[in-house]
């Protein structure tokens, strides 16, 4: 079993930023693509325009799908640093396929593949950033805050084990202990393993 964990308002909003941010870094990358293959000396020069609005419009749209279905706002995907890096890879890989297909599929023939290179890489790095900046702001907002929420986990079993692995990550909270079955309440360990440390309530 598996634990989702529901956003806050305040994370749901956070999300809203994230999408933002992530469609225009995706529009940025299509469009500095544009000027690297009609600047760089990499293949024969284009002799038509690539990047139009439509196919704008068309990255906008399936980046904001994908990254959604994906699970890139999800709070589970977000928190942790490496589990963000590797959902942000996935989405931005399966969207380029997808926009791929969605060319063949709209009559857009003979796109750049060299443009394809430039705007692949250039989307995972201005991503990323854009990752790592929100998540560089929240850590120091977290820092400059000493509302902390106290986190108290109900059960002991390996689902309640999850969920405490998960808590250790999340900013802004502290993970306090267990309540187990028959009303005991595991406080003062600061692991996820806390033996037979109980005390009654």
């Amino acid at each position: 079993m598996n634990f989702i964990a529901l956003d806050t308002p305040r994370g749901r909003w956070r999300g809203v930023g994230l999408w933002l941010g992530d469609v225009l870094a995706a529009l940025a990358a299509m469009a500095l693509a544009d000027v690297a293959r009609r600047t760089l000396p990499l293949g024969a020069f284009p002799d038509r325009v690539y990047v139009t609005w439509e196919v704008l419009l068309l990255v906008a749209l399936i980046w904001s799908l994908v990254f959604y279905f994906w699970g890139a706002y999800a709070r589970r995907n977000r928190d942790e640093a490496r589990v963000e890096a590797r959902t942000v890879f996935l989405a931005v890989t399966f969207s380029l396929f997808t926009l791929a297909a969605s060319f063949y599929f709209a009559k857009i023939e003979d796109f750049s593949r060299v443009l394809y290179v430039y705007f692949y890489a250039l989307d995972l790095a201005f991503t990323w950033l854009w990752r790592l900046g929100m998540r560089a702001l929240r850590a120091r907002r977290a820092g400059l805050t000493a509302d902390t929420r106290r986190a108290l986990i109900i059960g002991t079993d390996a689902t309640a084990q999850e969920l405490a692995a998960q808590i250790v990550h999340w900013q802004g909270y502290t993970l306090v202990g267990f309540i187990a079955e028959g009303n005991e309440f595991n406080t003062g360990c600061r692991s996820l393993h806390c033996g037979n440390r109980r005390l009654r309530v």
